[in-house]
């Protein structure tokens, strides 16, 4: 499964940048919606395999604290490198913290792997990981709809182009967008 679900996966992906020349608003949204739906869903046959596999390629608590420690650690020392370019001095302190975080996380969910098992003498990895997934999935698509809404709030214009959104909007979307600073009491 791991190995073939890159061929969906890139179909849908280059489908969904590329949509056909004059769809109407309705077919366009359509469009966008279905191939976004794909490509969560082909990211799927690739994430859950990928997260039970680790589950089942060690055999004892240490062996998978270490074997997610290592998967956490790299994907977030790879994503710091990317960020660092942009936002240098954030992700020093949360690169720090992530594997550790990563680590105990997914520690959980392999002993809740190991805890079914025992309960129920059944390897269930995959229905197991499937929650994380889903999980993901779901906050990211909440967030896309929370960014949509104060779109919707700050009346961005459609179709605009660089340097053509009055100042009142830009500063709205950075007011609604941006972390509040906190007042110290």
């Amino acid at each position: 499964m791991i190995a073939i679900a890159g061929i969906p996966l890139a179909i849908s992906f280059v489908c969904r940048f590329s949509p056909p020349d004059n769809l109407s608003d309705l077919f366009g949204f359509l469009w966008l919606v279905t191939f976004a739906v794909l490509v969560r869903g082909s990211l799927t046959f690739y994430h859950i395999p990928h997260l039970a596999l680790g589950a089942e390629m060690a055999h004892d608590y240490h062996q998978r604290s270490t074997l997610f420690g290592f998967n956490t650690f790299i994907g977030a020392m790879g994503g710091a490198v990317a960020t660092i370019v942009i936002y240098l001095s954030a992700v020093v302190i949360g690169a720090s913290t992530l594997p550790i975080i990563g680590v105990t996380y997914n520690s959980m969910y392999a002993d809740l792997a190991d805890q079914h098992e025992l309960r129920t003498g059944k390897r269930r990895e995959g229905a197991i990981y499937w929650t994380r997934a889903f999980a993901n999935k779901a906050t990211g698509a909440l967030g896309l709809v929370i960014g949509g809404e104060i779109i919707d709030v700050i009346a961005f214009p459609e179709n605009a182009t660089y340097g053509t959104v009055p100042l009142d909007i830009i500063w709205s979307l950075g007011f609604l967008s941006a972390r509040q600073p906190q007042r110290s009491p």
